[in-house]
């Protein structure tokens, strides 16, 4: 999952800090066009006098952090544009999926996918799959013209862990808390026979689709799940249809993405009696960087070069 750091100016004003039971909204925008850094805005909006916290994203060999950081700088004389970190997640950079293909003769949309499920408990959660004829009507008109295709269906399972910075969150203990992530998904590939001087090569068209996500967080010093839940992928959110909205609800906050997985600033209403900072830090994670875009990101769908049996 990429990375590209901007910093954002501080505003005039500096907002003082929620109390850390405190039921907020905020709105996430990125800091640019080819930043992975946000910035969280105060309410509904995105005036630069609302700037609240800047979400710092760092990777590097070891993996990828983020600090949610206040615009109070100057603290540290080694990074003086630097903010006082609240909260901070770390996590695997690139995670490691498992790929599974399809029997194409067979034709049973599921086969091994089947058993792709999450490790962790999820309220309500069972496994689907769409039609295989959705998925290439989803993905566009070269896909269906009628020529040899591979079906591969995937999954992935990561953690991210999530800690204090100090000066805030002492109440849940210093191990903080372990968000578990579980994707699901369908890539398609569809082959196109290219003939030159006697040569035959196949051009692969590759679309890979999210089905569903899971997520679940545990807090490490009582070792209780306080949440989990799952919503749908990016199959019926595609470019050139519609984008129905999407929706994260959990006890610790309702994510609204309105123009579903594309939506660019999705506004996030905090939980009372949760702080939240760490609410802030779990909405980004589940509506941003475990995101179906930055999934597919780390993908690498891994079809052979021809089709069945040519």
């Amino acid at each position: 999952m990429g990375c590209c750091e901007s910093t954002p100016t501080a505003p005039d004003v500096i907002l003082d800090d929620p109390g850390e039971g405190e039921p907020c909204t905020f709105t996430l925008a990125s800091t640019g066009t080819f930043s992975s850094d946000f910035t969280a805005y105060k309410g509904e909006t995105t005036d630069p006098e609302a700037k609240w916290y800047f979400v710092n994203k760092t990777s590097g060999r070891s993996g990828a952090r983020v600090d949610i950081e206040t615009f109070r700088r100057g603290g540290d004389p080694e990074h003086p544009n630097r903010g006082e970190i609240l909260w901070s997640a770390t996590f695997d950079g690139t995670p490691p999926f498992s790929q599974h293909e399809m029997d194409a003769g067979r034709g049973d949309p599921l086969g091994g996918h089947a058993a792709f499920v999450p490790t962790f408990a999820v309220d309500s959660f069972e496994a689907r799959d769409a039609p295989l004829d959705v998925y290439f009507e989803r993905a566009g008109r070269e896909f269906r013209d009628g020529g040899p295709w591979r079906v591969n269906k995937w999954h992935l399972e990561t953690t991210a862990a999530i800690k204090p910075g100090g000066a805030r969150g002492g109440q849940y203990g210093e191990e903080g808390f372990v968000l578990h992530v579980f994707a699901r998904g369908t890539a398609i590939c569809d082959y196109d026979r290219e003939v030159e001087d006697g040569h035959t090569t196949w051009k692969q068209n590759v679309k890979e689709f999210v089905d569903q996500l899971c997520f679940s967080i545990t807090q490490l010093s009582t070792q209780q799940t306080i949440a989990s839940w799952w919503v749908p992928g990016d199959l019926d959110c595609h470019e050139g249809g519609p984008k129905p909205g999407v929706e994260q609800l959990n006890p610790l906050f309702k994510m609204s993405l309105n123009e579903g997985w594309f939506s660019k600033k999705p506004v996030i209403q905090t939980a009372e009696y949760w702080d939240p900072i760490f609410a802030l830090t779990v909405a980004y994670l589940c509506g941003i960087e475990f995101s179906p875009a930055e999934i597919k990101r780390d993908l690498k769908s891994n079809f052979p070069s021809r089709p069945p049996r040519h």
